[in-house]
């Protein structure tokens, strides 16, 4: 009788809180499409999660062109959002400037369709 056992390593990613939405800047290959990822290693048998290998886990910056990860806090900038900009903030400005400008066509045809009347 043979008995196969598969080991092996399988990696949990997701975004960390408070990050979501930033794109940062590889410094290895310099594009800017480096997102801030929370990596959870497990070792694995017969491909279920066993044991975790880190107990907090890993918080790097991740590159998904050259697939280059650099820890958050070995960062080279000051501040870790020098080097990153948030696509949801030039969205809501985008949108937001649309809003006010259809407020104002509104507010227009408002008052084209209401003319004020003055009597005589």
């Amino acid at each position: 009788m043979c008995i196969v056992f598969t080991c092996g390593e399988h990696t949990f990613r997701k975004e960390v809180e408070g990050y979501e939405g930033v794109v940062c800047r590889c410094y290895n290959c310099g594009n800017y499409s480096g997102r801030v990822i929370k990596t959870h290693p497990w070792f694995t048998l017969c491909f279920v999660p066993v044991i975790p290998l880190s107990i907090h886990g890993y918080e790097d910056v991740t590159c998904h062109i050259c697939n280059y990860a650099q820890p958050l806090e070995h960062r080279q900038d000051d501040n870790h959002r020098k080097a990153c900009h948030r696509k949801d903030t030039d969205k809501m400005a985008a949108t937001n400037q649309m809003d006010s400008t259809k407020d104002n066509i509104k507010d227009r045809r408002r008052n084209s369709n209401n003319p004020v009347r003055t009597e005589p």
